[in-house]
Order: C-alpha cells, then sequence, then structure tokens
C-alpha cells in the first residue's frame, strides 16, 4: 500500500485526475509504527552498513580509514572490508577481551555467532569455558551499547523509522471473501464452510502463489479440489498436477469423486512409473485433458526436466553470484563467492556430460501448468545462504528431492511470467515454501505476521 500510494502521488503531480485515488490510497494506509516500538538488535540486515560502521568507529575509538565492515547478501554475512591493527583500551579491554578484540566480537554479534575461544590441547581444539563465558559477557555488552546508542541521534532516528515502515510496515493483508462462488458440478449435499469458500476465494484471486496452512481437520483437501476446479473451469489452470505422500493417492482421489463426482482425473498408481511403464503415462499426461492429475511424491521426482532447462537454472545461479562479485573487496567473502560458483559449476559439468535420455518425457513437455503441493513440509532441506546456525530447520543441506521441486517451481513461475502457478498447504516451518511462495522480499518480511495466510 505504501508503495501503490508512492506511485499515485508521482502521477497526481503531473495530472490532477489521480488525487482522488491519493486521497483513498492514504485512507488505508498501515498505522506507521514509531521508533519507540522499534527494537533493533545488532545483526538486523536492514540497517544501513554506514551505522554499523558509525558505531564501531565512536565505540571503539577507531578511524573510519582503518576499520570498516560490510554484509554480503549473497552470502548472508558480515565482514571486515578493512581491517588495520588497532590497539586501544576500548578494543582490548572495556570491549574485549586477551583472547579475542572487540572488533571480532562485533562481527560475530552481526552475524549471530555466539562467540567461542578455543585452547589447542594435543592437537585438538577445546573450548575454554571460562574464557568463552567472558567473551560473551562482552557480546552482551556490545549489543547492550548498540542498542542505546542506535537512537541517540535524531536524525538517524527518523531515517531508520522510515525504512522499517517502508520495509515491514508497508502492506495491509488484504482479506478475501468467497461468500459469492456457487461451485458449478459440486456434489450438492456437500456444503463448504465461511472458511473454506475464503481460502478458495484466495486460490482463485491472490497475485501470488497460495499458502494455504490450516490446522489439521480444517478441510484444506476440499479447499484444494475446489480450488482447482474452479480454476480449471474459468481458464486460469489447464493441467493442474497435484502432488501427495505416497499412502495418499487413493485417499486424495477419493475425496476428489466425493466433491466432484463429475471429475476427469488421471491418477498414478504405484506401477505406473515403473521404468518400462514411465513414458506411457508421461505420454497419457501429455496428450490427455483431464481436471486434475494425481501422482505421488515419489513419482514426481521420476518425471526429469530437460537437460536445457536444468542448464538455465544453474547458469542463473551462478550469474547471480558473478554479479554479487562485482562489488565485493573482501577477499573472504570473494573467496566464499568462488567456492558456492565451483559447487554450481561442478553440477553444470556433471550434467553436461551425462547422457541424454531419448526415450523420456521431459517435465515441461507434459503441459502441465499448475502445481499443487500437500504436506510440502517434506520437501525441506532446500539450500539457502545464511549467517543463522543451531536454529531448527536451517542447515547447509541441499536435498535433491527440494532442489528438484524448486527448479520444476521456477520453470512454471518464468512461463506464467513470474505469476501464480503454484499453492501448497502444510502445517510446518520449511526453507522451499519461503523460496517458491514468497517471490518478493516485502513478502517475506511480513510473512511471519500472517500475510499469505488463511
Amino acid at each position: 500500500m505504501v508503495e501503490k500510494l508512492r506511485i499515485a502521488e508521482q502521477y497526481a503531480n503531473e495530472d490532477s485526475q489521480y488525487e482522488e485515488n491519493v486521497a483513498m490510497l492514504k485512507e488505508i494506509q498501515p498505522a506507521r509504527i514509531p521508533a519507540s516500538d522499534i527494537e533493533i538488535k545488532l545483526g538486523a540486515t536492514w540497517i544501513p552498513e554506514e551505522y554499523i560502521n558509525q558505531f564501531i568507529q565512536e565505540k571503539f575509538k577507531v578511524d573510519e580509514n582503518d576499520v570498516s565492515v560490510i554484509y554480503q547478501k549473497n552470502l548472508g554475512k558480515w565482514f571486515f572490508n578493512k581491517r588495520a591493527y588497532c590497539n586501544n583500551v576500548e578494543i582490548n579491554t572495556i570491549y574485549g577481551t586477551n583472547d579475542i578484540t572487540a572488533l571480532e566480537l562485533t562481527v560475530d554479534c552481526l552475524n549471530l555467532h555466539a562467540t567461542n575461544i578455543y585452547d589447542r590441547i594435543d592437537n585438538k581444539s577445546i573450548i575454554n569455558r571460562e574464557k568463552t563465558m567472558l567473551a560473551r559477557q562482552k557480546q552482551d555488552l556490545i549489543k547492550e551499547e548498540f542498542k542505546n546508542w542506535i537512537f541517540e541521534d535524531s536524525e538517524r532516528r527518523q531515517i531508520l523509522e522510515d525504512i522499517y515502515n517502508r520495509k515491514f510496515n508497508s502492506i495491509v493483508d488484504r482479506e478475501f471473501d468467497g461468500s459469492h462462488l456457487t461451485f458449478p458440478g459440486m456434489n450438492p449435499t456437500i456444503t463448504l464452510l465461511p472458511h473454506q469458500k475464503n481460502a478458495v476465494a484466495r486460490i482463485l484471486f491472490s497475485e501470488n502463489s497460495t499458502l494455504l496452512a490450516h490446522v489439521v481437520g480444517a478441510g484444506k483437501t476440499y479447499e484444494m479440489i475446489a480450488g482447482i476446479m474452479e480454476l480449471k473451469r474459468l481458464g486460469i489452470a489447464n493441467k493442474p498436477l497435484i502432488i501427495v505422500p505416497n499412502h495418499l493417492v487413493q485417499e486424495t482421489a477419493k475425496s476428489f469423486y466425493e466433491l466432484y463426482p463429475n471429475a476427469n482425473l488421471l491418477i498414478a498408481n504405484k506401477d505406473d512409473f515403473q521404468k518400462q511403464k514411465r513414458r506411457i503415462f508421461a505420454g497419457k499426461i501429455t496428450t490427455g485433458e483431464y481436471d486434475a492429475i494425481i501422482m505421488a511424491h515419489s513419482s514426481f521426482e521420476k518425471m526429469p526436466m530437460s537437460k536445457e532447462v536444468e542448464e538455465q537454472h544453474i547458469n542463473r545461479q551462478i550469474n547471480e553470484i558473478e554479479i554479487a562479485k562485482q562489488d565485493i573487496k573482501n577477499r573472504s567473502t570473494v573467496k566464499q563467492l568462488e567456492s558456492a560458483k565451483q559447487r554450481l559449476e561442478k553440477r553444470l559439468k556433471v550434467l553436461l556430460e551425462s547422457k541424454t535420455r531419448d526415450n523420456v518425457i521431459n517435465f515441461e513437455e507434459t503441459g502441465i501448468d499448475y502445481l499443487i503441493v500437500d504436506e510440502a513440509h517434506l520437501f525441506k532441506n532446500l539450500y539457502v545462504q545464511t549467517k543463522l546456525n543451531d536454529v531448527a530447520g536451517v542447515t547447509g543441506a541441499n536435498s535433491q528431492r527440494a532442489s528438484d521441486l524448486y527448479m520444476k517451481t521456477e520453470f512454471l513461475l518464468d512461463k506464467q511470467n513470474r505469476k501464480r502457478s503454484c499453492f501448497c498447504y502444510w502445517y510446518a516451518s520449511i526453507k522451499l515454501t519461503f523460496r517458491i511462495i514468497c517471490n518478493d522480499e516485502i513478502f517475506r518480511a511480513t510473512y511471519i505476521r500472517k500475510n499469505g495466510y488463511i
């Protein structure tokens, strides 16, 4: 809403007919959050680098030409951009210890790391608990000093308040009302509850992909089925694919027929994806017209993307790293980016050297244009660059299952010009959902406070 108002004001400056739009948008702007209600912690990545450097220079009495830090977005980490030898009481005593300087402790704070101090004993690194406790006490002191310092300056306070509201308080959650929906072809003995109709309305009218995060037993299956049939009836989706856990294929099909007795479904049984039958079934998907196709997660994984599409997907990730390297001077940061690039290049090399599968119908050739993922939390552990550690669900793992789903979803999004082509429903926290559902920074920022939920 904030961005829409800004655009409307630009048009109104050139043409007075848009002043009415500006007035109406002003009425529905989210209430501004004052600085007194904003808690800023050392490590928040939305704080401008210049303020972090100001804090370091003022508190530790160092010159800006000697010490500065930089945030590398692609790696999700803070690094020293330059660090000369500095020796004063602030760095070594007040905010540091004999074993680690205040500068190093601050970078650990920025990266949300709890500092550990090790002793080398018999060629082994052993944590020194006493020294580690002292270092962490200094970390707490630095964090508290930053919290007190950040809003001291009125100009800085105003700028940060503006940034916070622009990034995290710029959206008014849209409400979806499905009370007007009629559902032609639905079993007349079944009536959807109001929240189920609203969920179907979200599927139909949301500009982004849809996430249904109801608790177990709230009726997500009927929401999914009704949403698919309405998408199909309105011509929004032509060939939707539902993927479900292996043991739920027949149960999902049964629910589908209960709600829509005349539905034309293609249901993949376990035998349909045996090696000798896989191409025949893929041919049925490609040549047939169905209201929906239902298959298991494991069967979905056996539908490969073509080498060309997979190559494009990997090259896109490599290009993102190359772009990130252009403005980076820190050697350590560049080294980590290079390592990530080398892993992708190795994967690309294996792909290009593999034999072409002549007897396989690729996923993009089937005509599937809409994807519904049941229990999407089963596709966890998609690799993401992050500075967080010791957080449940956030690991450095790179699941092949999650990567495959991500690549196929990216393909469908590209095919639909980055508009919706997927919706999931689940009840557990997963990184993959952030990647395929949250397609913009604002959505991610407001995700935790309900945006995208029913």
